[in-house]
């Protein structure tokens, strides 16, 4: 099934509309209707203000400024002219977080996402949703992937960063959906989490809404059971190295005891997923695929290691992109 089209206009009613449950219709994905209403207060999205806490003295530089050394992190931001503080905290959040420093980089965050920067307020999005660098909270989460997802235009690609973040809020927006968030009138709502994942699947190849879609499938999960359609999606996800679909083909295909080939498929995969999952938050998948792969004879595991070998000649290298 694929998706003809879909205007921003309905995106961004749709996005606008899934804090708070349906009264009237709006837009079509997929050939599915979305329901929409305007936010309630009581759901708009949370203020957000930067932490009051003491900070220990850190380091920081910008391109237009020597390294200082700051108690509060924003007063390096203060020197600069107005206009270029939104980037510039954006700059430093990115500098911080791969540094390692995930509080600090929350900190700058916040004040670029205050200031409706996009990716910020992506990025924040993000760290509320795995609670990296700041206490976890889905609603937090929720409101600020429903502000990059009202962004989402489906014919601008010049600027592919802010086109690459709309469309993982999207994803995330459709994670939600599918579960509901406790606490909220956010419910669980299968169609329209699996009207978001096509969308996001089919035109622009996401590897997470793939997965998603392969695992709906094979469930039987809001859409009729087909073991064959889930696995052609999760192909699609691990060939792009998502590792839980990595992991999810690997135990399909080891389920199968009717070939030692399959067997070798399965390991293949298992090995792959082992490769490519995230330590942080794939932990235990990492370390499940790896003792499957450990387990298995000296033989079977060379053969295994051939049939990737054998893959990344044909140019269908199967990792994290």
């Amino acid at each position: 099934m694929r998706i003809s089209s879909i205007t921003a206009t309905g995106l961004g009613l749709l996005a606008a509309s899934l804090i708070t449950p349906a009264i009237a219709s709006a837009g079509d994905i997929a050939g599915h209707s979305v329901s929409q209403v305007s936010p309630s207060a009581s759901f708009a999205p949370a203020n957000v203000q930067l932490p009051q806490e003491n900070l220990s003295p850190v380091v920081l530089s910008s391109p237009n400024l020597a390294p200082v050394e700051v108690l509060d992190p924003l007063l390096v931001l203060e020197a600069l002219p107005e206009e270029k503080r939104t980037k510039a905290a954006y700059k430093l959040a990115r500098k911080t977080f791969r540094a390692g420093n995930f509080k600090r980089s929350a900190v700058f965050l916040k004040f670029a996402a205050e200031r409706g920067y996009l990716l910020a307020q992506w990025r924040l999005a993000r760290a509320y949703r795995f609670g990296r660098g700041v206490e976890q909270s889905d609603i937090k989460a929720l409101n600020l992937f429903r502000k990059v997802a009202d962004s989402h235009d489906p014919v601008f690609r010049q600027n592919r960063k802010k086109l690459r973040a709309t469309v993982s809020a999207l994803v995330a927006l459709a994670d939600y959906s599918r579960t509901g968030v406790k606490g909220t009138t956010f419910s669980k709502n299968l169609e329209r989490s699996q009207s978001l994942y096509r969308y996001a699947a089919t035109r622009y190849g996401h590897p997470g809404a793939q997965f998603a879609l392969g695992e709906m499938y094979l469930k039987g999960e809001g859409l009729e059971k087909n073991q064959l359609v889930g696995m052609k999606w999760l192909m699609l996800a691990s060939r792009k190295g998502f590792a839980r679909a990595q992991a999810l083909l690997g135990d399909i295909y080891l389920s199968f005891k009717d070939s030692p080939k399959n067997r070798l498929r399965g390991l293949m995969w298992h090995r792959l997923a082992e490769k490519n999952a995230n330590a942080d938050r794939e932990e235990e998948l990492l370390a499940r695929s790896g003792q499957i792969f450990a387990t298995a004879s000296d033989s079977e595991r060379a053969l295994a290691v051939g049939m990737i070998a054998k893959m990344q000649e044909n140019n269908v290298a199967p990792s994290r992109q």
